[in-house]
């Protein structure tokens, strides 16, 4: 009876431990993440346009101003910090006229394609450039029928990130991971209008940055321990993209994933019966395509329905992982807890679409799960509850 009692107290010192280590680092988390976040602020809301591209004959990519630019590269900057991966991309002169042909094409046709047929009257040159970037970039286009005035590249770059506007991007979260491409060092966006859409090029098949010598297990998306809940609608695909070297990859049938709030114990259970995407459904997939890295090839995605609002903790675990060789098993468990950044993040002017994700290139690098605990919390919490538990006796 004294060795089981023992047994529960240690379980339980165990228990008040890891608690207490996840809440330290979700407050360490929220803060350094409000604090990247408040070196974004004023945003840009100046003119999109040094020079206005044209969209008829005679074709020009036009000059974007640099602010705006600069804008829209320091969000993306800061959704890679979010996720735990370098935050450190550029701007690529060259990639920046590339990518203004791009969208100037888009615009043209009037249509979100990563293939776009040539206008007539289009010099092949200028054709030729543009689809380039059509072919290397998530593209997006965002809506109005009062025309388009201002659009932030940060509103493309939201979409783009969320990736639940249609089955077909629920299914790979593509724009997701190439945004989380890990050997991106440069970057490059063009902006065109027509009138009621704004078109906008995002460049992301770079592969610059030398690879990572250490890659981390994987990448998250909403990120642990902490995630802003302006970057979380109720739709939103959950994702974990895991690292070829640590992980074999796993078959659809295989793998389960658990996700559990805390705040009232709800519960959903994930397996291979929920791979029909939908509107709003409960939805589970494991893809495999190499959208945004070779280390990452594989991409576990869950989404739970009846979310109207993300906030407090919520677990993960996922079981019917093994390692790389297939011989131990090894399950994934982290803990994201969701908070309130900045509430201007939700008053963009709309959310862009984004096209489907264009698949090609190869990355390499790791990502972030919750980082590790002080293991003196542990023997801390042993320290405070064996000696009452010997008193007691």
């Amino acid at each position: 009876m004294l060795k089981r009692t023992f047994t529960l107290v240690v379980l339980f010192a165990i228990m008040i431990s890891g608690s207490i280590c996840f809440a330290n680092d979700s407050e360490t988390r929220i803060a350094e993440i409000k604090a990247r976040y408040n070196q974004l602020k004023p945003f840009y809301d100046g003119e999109t346009f040094d020079v206005a591209p044209s969209i008829v004959a005679p074709y020009a990519a036009g000059t974007v101003n640099r602010e705006y630019l600069n804008d829209g590269l320091a969000f993306l900057n800061f959704q890679r910090f979010i996720a735990g991966i370098p935050d450190d991309v550029i701007l690529s002169d060259e990639w920046v006229e590339t990518s203004q042909k791009g969208a100037v094409l888009l615009a043209t046709n009037n249509e979100l394609n990563h293939c776009p047929t040539q206008p007539v009257d289009m010099d092949k040159d200028f054709y030729e450039e543009g689809r380039r970037s059509t072919r290397s970039s998530n593209i997006s286009r965002r809506s109005s029928s009062n025309g388009i005035s201002y659009s932030p590249i940060r509103d493309a770059l939201m979409g783009q990130a969320d990736d639940s506007s249609s089955n077909s991007n629920l299914e790979c979260v593509g724009h997701r991971r190439w945004l989380l491409n890990q050997d991106m060092l440069y970057t490059a966006f063009g902006v065109a209008d027509n009138g009621n859409s704004r078109f906008t090029t995002v460049y992301a098949h770079d592969t610059s940055r030398p690879a990572s010598q250490d890659p981390l297990e994987y990448i998250l998306w909403p990120a642990a321990p902490a995630f802003p809940k302006e970057f979380a609608k109720p739709t939103i695909p959950w994702s974990i993209q895991t690292c070829l070297y640590d992980y074999a990859l796993p078959e659809l049938e295989q793998v389960t994933v658990t996700l559990t709030r805390r705040e009232d114990g709800k519960v959903w259970v994930f397996n291979n019966s929920y791979n029909t995407p939908s509107e709003t459904g409960r939805y589970f997939n494991i893809d495999k395509a190499s959208y945004g890295g070779v280390e990452h090839p594989t991409c576990i995605i869950f989404r739970p329905e009846g979310i109207t609002e993300y906030s407090g903790i919520y677990d993960v675990k996922v079981s019917g992982l093994t390692n790389r060789e297939g011989t131990v098993s090894k399950d994934i468990e982290y803990s994201v807890e969701f908070f309130e950044l900045d509430n201007e993040l939700n008053e963009l002017p709309g959310s862009s679409n984004p096209g489907e994700p264009e698949n090609g290139g190869s990355s390499s690098g790791g990502g972030g799960s919750s980082g590790g605990c002080n293991a003196g919390l542990g023997a801390l919490a042993l320290l405070l509850f064996v000696p009452l538990f010997f008193r007691k006796k």
